[in-house]
């Protein structure tokens, strides 16, 4: 047991360290905190950590980050939930090329959420995807 306690010390260590360094321009180095936070990986779990990150990211044109983004708003995890604001996120991932932002959106249409439901809309994104 304190062995993993120290391993885990560790790694919020490493993370914490990344942090520091990261207020920089790296938006990848950005988008690998959200997405650590997002999913507790090397530091506890904290969606709102998770979205900061994200959004410095999605704001250089990181279109992971911006999908990301997308599925944060969609699940509602650190912000309020909100379908078109994940929708919006999807859309500007999809313009950076993004192919799981393509799925992302088509399941939007597919189920109507944040847009209206529109089976030929995603059936063109679900074809972008692959």
């Amino acid at each position: 047991m304190e062995k993993d306690r120290s391993r885990y010390f560790r790694l919020s260590q490493n993370a914490e360290t990344s942090l520091k360094s990261t207020e920089s321009t790296d938006s990848w180095e950005q988008y690998r905190l959200g997405f650590n936070f997002e999913f507790g990986v090397d530091c506890e779990q904290d969606y709102k950590k998770a979205v900061y990150w994200c959004k410095k990211a999605a704001g250089q044109n990181n279109s992971w980050a911006q999908n990301r983004l997308g599925d944060l708003y969609k699940s509602g995890n650190g912000v309020k939930q909100d379908y078109k604001e994940a929708v919006k996120w999807y859309n500007l991932s999809c313009i950076n090329g993004d192919d799981t932002a393509q799925y992302n959106l088509g399941m939007c249409y597919f189920n109507g959420s944040g847009v209206k439901q529109d089976y030929n809309e995603a059936f063109k994104h679900f074809m972008r995807a692959w």
